[in-house]
């Protein structure tokens, strides 16, 4: 199976002399990785159909077919059966723009989260059913979706514990000030001026 890329190109939908045509709201962009991962399509499609040949062996050798009962995502649940049976060739160059209609001209539109969602977790059950074969390179990818979020989480962890200490640190110089701004106070508080009468308590009535 072959793979190339796509760069993806926001437009909405105008009308001109009777027609309805595509006008460009965003300069194409790269949206999507360039190199093909297994492990990552299996958590969602990376790949968009225009950038995929398959051989034809796959149809009427191996008696592949598009899933008709899916109403979506049913280009990611072939490609995956595909890729797992031949395996990808990549190439990073790009062969085709890809038009994402930004006001609601796309599937995305027409069926709702619940649809979208439901056939998601179809096409993963599926998935889970079949032996997979890993292409070269599967470990290396494996130890990096695991360590990396275990690098990030201790690199998190460590800074907030710094941000802690540093905090008790200015909270405990924060009441040494004031303990001895008040020590300082307490003895101009109990000081009279000079020539300034103390005061005189009144003396309690006599019977």
């Amino acid at each position: 199976m072959l793979r190339t890329n796509a760069l993806r190109q926001d437009v909405e939908a105008v009308e001109a002399d009777g027609e309805v045509m595509a006008r460009e709201v965003l300069a194409p962009r790269e949206a999507r990785p360039l190199d093909f991962q297994l492990l990552d399509h299996l958590l969602m499609n990376q790949t968009p159909n225009m950038t995929v040949a398959f051989p034809r062996e796959v149809f009427h050798d191996l008696g592949e077919r598009f899933d008709e009962d899916l109403d979506t995502t049913e280009d990611w649940d072939f490609l995956m059966r595909a890729a797992t049976l031949v395996g990808v060739v990549g190439s990073e160059e790009f062969t085709a723009h890809y038009r994402w209609w930004v006001d609601g001209g796309s599937s995305h539109a027409l069926h709702d989260d619940e649809q979208w969602a439901r056939n998601h977790d179809l096409v993963q059950r599926k998935l889970d059913e079949r032996v997979l074969l890993l292409p070269h390179g599967t470990v290396q990818r494996l130890r990096e979706l695991v360590e990396l979020p275990r690098i990030t989480l201790a690199e998190v962890t460590a800074e907030r514990d710094r941000l802690a200490a540093a905090n008790a640190e200015l909270r405990g110089a924060g009441r040494h000030a004031e303990e001895e701004a008040g020590a300082q106070a307490a003895p101009a508080r109990g000081v009279r001026k000079a020539g300034q009468p103390s005061a005189v308590r009144p003396s309690a009535p006599v019977g």
